[in-house]
C-alpha cells in the first residue's frame, strides 16, 4: 500500500507542476491581452 501512496503521490506532483505551468502559460497571455486592453 506504501508503495501505491508514494506513486499516486508522484503522480499527482507530476499533474500539479505540469498544471501550474500551462496555468501560467495562460495568465501570461490574458495578462498580455489585458495590458493592451487597457491602454487608452
Amino acid at each position: 500500500m506504501a508503495t501505491n501512496q508514494a506513486e499516486h503521490e508522484r503522480i499527482v506532483s507530476d499533474a500539479a507542476a505540469f498544471g501550474l505551468e500551462r496555468y501560467k502559460e495562460v495568465l501570461e497571455r490574458l495578462g498580455e491581452g489585458a495590458s493592451e486592453a487597457e491602454e487608452p
